[in-house]
């Protein structure tokens, strides 16, 4: 852990923070206005309360309205009996762990942090030099958007990525989020040997084995399971000035919230691909992934407004959750002590479903191209311009 003051000039972090401090991509967070995934955490966990005090299954949860604005008053309210290391958890502890894949280095929570997420992803979008790179060129804020990280989304890392590839880099990636935040895998284990046994994502989280993530070097020691979801960065220009914090309780609540994230974000159209995409509408649908979309090709404009506040299509597969329930069915397996395979086999038919096209590429998805730079999906854009116009005349 290392601490560092700095002197650069509030008035310059005021006015970044100000217009850029919201995330390149995902559900909305943190604003009053939005924090889509914020409410989706705190409804699974009310349909989780729910389900002990009823002894119902967390599947006939009937608390699944979005609407805009939390419920609960305070952060300190209970999860019910929900524990992590033996002290119950609050609502509050969720629904700032849900976000930890969208901010992984906690930038957000200062003024001078936020200025350097805005610089990265809105002023200079210094994240978009880094896309399809490993966390040990790209660190882990710009590859977990735009590198090889980009499954903690439920998006492929490039473009040829195939559905199947990228669902066995989310289940796999939920394994090992949760055997960490149950206490399967210590904090202190190295990441890299720890990783061994999770060898679908071990490159995409600490790139070869002699990056300075596993072998250290004159500035740091070989990074630890813990010290992943731990990060605290607040420098304006740069994700240097970074110390882990203390609490090991709160950087495995963290890696739980990463799954519940993850989750959610797999419902968002403009991440995977349930069934048609909806151009200019946030529409949860209740269908197996089909495909898994690549951000560095889309257009962030036609992404954002799928990532907004979300309506649920009334056609549904039975065998699919809605993601609230999924959430707390995430919740109950922690609770009762579930088998990190459990847990993945329950994404795998109830979640993500089998991919009917598991060895389709990515791309960027019909509603999102980014048509002036990418013209081999020319087709596409077109077929999406008639769908639009064909929708406006019905």
């Amino acid at each position: 852990m290392r601490l560092t003051t700095f002197g650069f000039g509030a008035i310059l972090a005021t006015a970044v923070a100000a217009t850029c401090a919201k995330p390149a991509f995902a559900y909305k967070l943190y604003a009053s206005k939005y924090q889509v995934h914020e409410q989706m955490t705190e409804r699974s966990a009310e349909c989780f309360i729910d389900s002990l005090r009823t002894g119902k299954p967390v599947q006939d949860c009937s608390s699944l309205a979005l609407g805009n604005g939390l419920r609960h008053a305070t952060d300190s309210q209970p999860v019910g009996d929900f524990r992590v290391e033996g002290v119950p958890a609050t609502f509050g502890a969720l629904t700032t762990a849900v976000r930890w894949p969208d901010d992984p280095q906690r930038k957000l929570v200062t003024l001078t942090g936020m200025a350097n997420f805005g610089l990265a992803f809105e002023a200079a979008k210094y994240c978009r030099s880094y896309s399809g790179l490993g966390v040990q060129y790209a660190g882990l804020l710009c590859a977990s958007h735009f590198g090889s990280m980009q499954f903690l989304h439920a998006m492929a890392s490039d473009a040829n990525e195939t559905a199947g590839e990228t669902q066995t880099k989310i289940l796999e990636w939920s394994r090992f989020a949760y055997d960490y935040a149950i206490g399967r895998l210590q904090d202190d284990v190295g990441l890299c040997d720890a990783l061994r046994s999770y060898p679908s994502i071990r490159e995409a989280l600490v790139g070869s084995d002699d990056s300075y993530i596993c072998t250290g070097n004159d500035e740091y020691r070989p990074r630890t399971v813990g010290q992943l979801f731990g990060f605290q960065c607040r420098n304006i220009v740069s994700s240097a000035v970074c110390w882990i914090i203390p609490s090991t309780r709160d950087r495995r609540i963290a890696a739980l919230g990463a799954i519940l994230h993850v989750i959610q974000d797999s419902y968002s159209q403009a991440h995977a691909q349930r069934g048609g995409c909806s151009a200019g509408a946030s529409v949860i649908r209740r269908q197996a992934v089909e495909r898994f979309l690549n951000y560095a090709e889309q257009d962030s404009g036609k992404h954002a407004q799928a990532d907004a506040w979300p309506i649920v299509d009334v056609v549904a597969d039975p065998a699919i959750e809605h993601p609230i329930v999924a959430g707390a069915q995430v919740l109950s397996f922690f609770s009762k002590g579930a088998d990190a395979g459990e847990l993945a086999n329950y994404l795998r038919q109830s979640v993500l479903g089998v991919p009917t096209a598991s060895q389709e590429k990515a791309g960027p998805g019909e509603c999102y191209i980014k048509e002036e730079t990418f013209p081999q999906y020319e087709h596409l854009a077109a077929r999406s311009y008639r769908n639009r116009q064909r929708n406006a005349l019905e």
